[in-house]
């Protein structure tokens, strides 16, 4: 079942996303122009100009895939690196192995080990609360840190402003050309 807030609206020429939560709720409302790419990462999302990136649910994948083509906007598969970070946190264990190879990836999108603790750090308490109530344990990624992390009261606003413009930035890593590792298997 699809996520009523990223639930997207198709019509000839724009794609309206009525109930878009983040940053703050509003409507999002995208011209083709406006979209750089349709990214099939497990839990899809737009990148948009202007850098940012708009998780969409992931039942409507196929729908999305299908407008982006009649508007000739690339479906590309790229690394997740908000997948990679949150591993930690799903309700599985990983050998000494696949955490390496885990930051392998981490650091060849450009994100030390160094980082990698420290926004391992930032989102910990709030992406275990999240496993708690889940029990999730294939994936977490840019959608699942932007839930748990959102406010609930305003006075976290500006906190949560620039948690999420670092969200973006930690994602344009990883879709970055130059730097972009290969897919987990």
């Amino acid at each position: 079942m699809a996520l009523r807030h990223l639930r997207i609206d198709y019509e000839a020429d724009r794609l309206i996303l009525p109930q878009y939560p983040f940053p703050l709720r509003k409507t999002r409302i995208l011209r083709p122009e406006d979209i750089v790419e349709n990214l099939t990462w497990i839990s899809p999302a737009l990148r948009i100009t202007g850098g940012e990136f708009l998780c969409v649910a992931y039942d409507e994948k196929e729908a999305l895939a299908q407008w982006c083509a009649e508007h000739d906007i690339a479906s590309n598969r790229r690394y997740d690196a908000w997948s990679d970070l949150l591993d930690p946190f799903l309700d599985t264990e990983f050998s000494p192995e696949d955490r390496q190879r885990t930051l392998d990836r981490l650091a060849a999108a450009g994100l030390d080990v160094r980082t990698v603790a420290a926004l391992r750090g930032r989102v910990e308490k709030p992406m275990i609360n999240v496993t708690v109530w889940s029990w999730e344990w294939i994936y977490y990624g840019l959608h699942d840190v932007l839930r748990a992390m959102q406010p609930r009261i305003w006075p976290r606003r500006k906190g949560w402003l620039c948690f999420y413009d670092e969200a973006m930035a930690v994602a344009a890593k990883g879709c970055d050309k130059a730097s972009t590792p290969p897919a987990p298997p």
